[in-house]
């Protein structure tokens, strides 16, 4: 079943429904999981697979419990960043600011910053 998922997206979506819980790297390396809060489904499906997912993830979470529970895990296969703007995670939040890069002393600078970018 499994060289025949490799082939076919049928196939593929009959071993995703055979094995709910399971990530199959080989057949897809990505999971898009959408699920309505009142359903408990983050323990079951989405920790776990957080936990032994060994490559990128990118999890929007907005309670943040999925940081709080697989944080620390996750930092075995590279770094975490978190993204908390309200500190639910009680962890430090990650940020990049893009302006911090500029340089008010370097010539090259505009001298009325307010007018550098024009809508035309």
């Amino acid at each position: 079943m499994m060289r025949a998922a490799v082939r076919d997206p049928l196939w593929a979506l009959l071993a995703l429904i055979a094995m709910p819980f399971r990530i199959w790297k080989p057949l897809l390396g990505f999971v898009f999981i959408l699920i309505l809060v009142t359903f408990v489904t983050g323990i079951g499906t989405i920790v776990p697979n957080l936990l032994t997912a060994d490559r990128s993830v990118i999890c929007v979470d907005p309670k943040g419990g999925n940081a709080r529970i697989t944080g620390r895990a996750r930092q075995k296969f590279e770094p975490v960043h978190v993204l908390d703007p309200f500190g639910v995670t009680g962890r430090l939040s990650a940020a990049f600011n893009p302006l911090a890069m500029l340089d008010p002393h370097n010539e090259a600078f505009p001298p009325n910053p307010e007018n550098a970018v024009s809508f035309k």
